[in-house]
């Protein structure tokens, strides 16, 4: 009896079950506990598969506690992929990268294994000196000085003057950050090894405004305690260059965490636009400053400063003016 013709082909990411957030990348950060893990089952076959199973088997990473569930089907058509997503305890985990296990079985087949990969990342903020380190098995990066264009009371109001979004739940939409990278290990040549398949430093970057977006709302839903560690940090505020936007909720069982998911949206894709470029900062850094011969690249930095000419709204096309500057610090130093 051959195997069941179901994969997963891309890799598992992470979905914060409040505001149903994606984290990018498949990187799961243990700043919120309560994660989803989430993947795309795909058939393979050319044939429509019956009474399909599909369950996680294992995570390898003790302490990621996985809650236990079998996902049913009656039939999955040929060619067609179906999304699922088990809940699990973060609380524990170990940054680095995990292997998980996923198990199909259909009638007439054997059950099917498939291993992908995750990355568990440790966000953490520290209130004295008002950063962010976010923590992979290739280094630190300490995000600071972040400054935002805080809601202001009538930021979100509807043309009849009703406002979706109170200015306690956000959106906060960054608009400047420096980012330090630190290497684990230091390492010799012009560049040293990406952690993910993206820029690196623009992924955790984006995780920190992610969490720095929606860890104050989760906690006010679910309560401090199970939620949140102390990841929320503060923002110094900018004069805004827009005063007003219109968040579009769109429908829901429950509105508040449609508002809440818009507002992390709206932070998330505003330190996208700005941390973009045909070549990435850092790289581009490396290139134009390299070590000479015996000295290792113990850190970088890059300082980053934007303005929005146009409203942030989500689904909708916006620009950023961007300034920066990059800093290399190696052992000769």
């Amino acid at each position: 009896m051959s195997a069941t013709p179901m994969q997963v082909l891309a890799r598992p990411f992470a979905i914060e079950p409040v505001t149903n957030i994606m984290l990018p990348d498949g990187i799961f950060d243990n700043a919120l506990y309560n994660l989803r893990i989430a993947c795309q089952y795909t058939n393979l076959s050319s044939a429509e598969l019956t009474n399909v199973s599909l369950y996680l088997e294992s995570v390898g990473d003790p302490g990621i506690a996985s809650v236990a569930r079998t996902f049913h089907f009656s039939s999955i058509p040929a060619g067609a992929a179906v999304q699922v997503m088990w809940d699990a305890d973060f609380k524990n985990a170990t940054p680095g990268k995990r292997l998980v296990s996923f198990l199909a079985k259909a009638d007439g087949f054997e059950s099917n294994r498939t291993i992908q990969q995750i990355f568990v990342s440790q966000t953490r903020f520290n209130s004295t000196t008002n950063t962010y380190t976010c923590t992979v098995e290739e280094g630190t990066l300490t995000v600071s000085n972040i400054s935002a264009i805080v809601q202001k009371p009538g930021w979100g109001r509807d043309r009849d003057g009703k406002c979706e979004c109170l200015p306690t739940t956000g959106p906060w939409v960054p608009t400047g950050m420096t980012l330090a990278w630190a290497s684990n290990p230091a390492f010799a040549g012009v560049h040293g090894d990406l952690p993910f398949s993206d820029p690196w430093w623009k992924i955790l970057a984006i995780i920190v405004a992610i969490l720095a977006a929606i860890v104050a709302i989760v906690a006010a839903v679910l309560g401090a305690g199970t939620v949140s560690f102390g990841a929320s940090g503060t923002f110094e505020e900018t004069d805004p260059s827009v005063t007003c936007c219109t968040p579009d909720v769109g429908a829901g069982p429950k509105k508040e965490f449609t508002v809440a998911g818009v507002a992390s949206a709206i932070a998330t894709v505003a330190a996208a636009v700005a941390l973009s470029d045909a070549a990435d900062p850092f790289w581009r850094g490396q290139e134009k400053t390299p070590p000479t011969a015996g000295e290792l690249t113990i850190g970088e930095k890059v300082v980053a400063k934007w303005s929005l000419p146009d409203p942030p709204n989500p689904g909708k096309p916006y620009t950023a003016v961007v300034n920066r500057v990059y800093v290399h610090v190696t052992s000769a130093v």
